[in-house]
């Protein structure tokens, strides 16, 4: 996910759902178990792992720890997120045209569908 954030300029919108912002952040409770556990059989990743946690935890989003509202409302709030910002990328890109990869056998086709 921090990879394509970072190469494709896609989005994260993390979702702390029974779980903290710092809980992840820090690789504390229940992350830190897990890490621990891990470490011996998966070495060098582990790291890179942590590294991506820490950075997603980072960023804004949805701690519904912290919030005393119901799941409804929280689904309600992402989805609300997420169409906004589909909207945005969508006016954005509106006029450019992509070609299929064997050719413009067809012609150009809209971006929205070639994909």
């Amino acid at each position: 996910m921090v990879e394509c954030s970072k190469t494709r300029r896609q989005n994260i919108m993390p979702i702390f759902y029974d779980v903290t912002p710092a809980e992840v952040r820090y690789q504390i409770g229940s992350y830190e178990e897990a890490f621990l556990s891990h470490k011996e059989k998966f070495g060098a990743n582990v790291s890179k792992w942590k590294a991506a946690l820490n950075h997603v935890a980072n960023l804004n989003g949805w701690d519904n720890s912290k919030e005393n509202r119901g799941e409804g409302e929280l689904v309600d709030e992402i989805v609300k997120k997420v169409m906004d910002e589909l909207k945005t990328v969508a006016s954005k890109v509106d006029n450019i045209m992509a070609w299929e990869r064997e050719g413009p056998q067809d012609g150009p086709l809209p971006l929205h569908n070639a994909f």
